[in-house]
């Protein structure tokens, strides 16, 4: 469970880091 409980939050990350670099242009 801790496992794809880390997967996820690597998931959610990326996913606000990219929409964080869209924000930002």
């Amino acid at each position: 469970v801790l496992g794809s409980v880390d997967v996820l939050r690597k998931k959610i990350n990326s996913v606000g880091k990219s929409q964080a670099s869209l924000c930002a242009n």
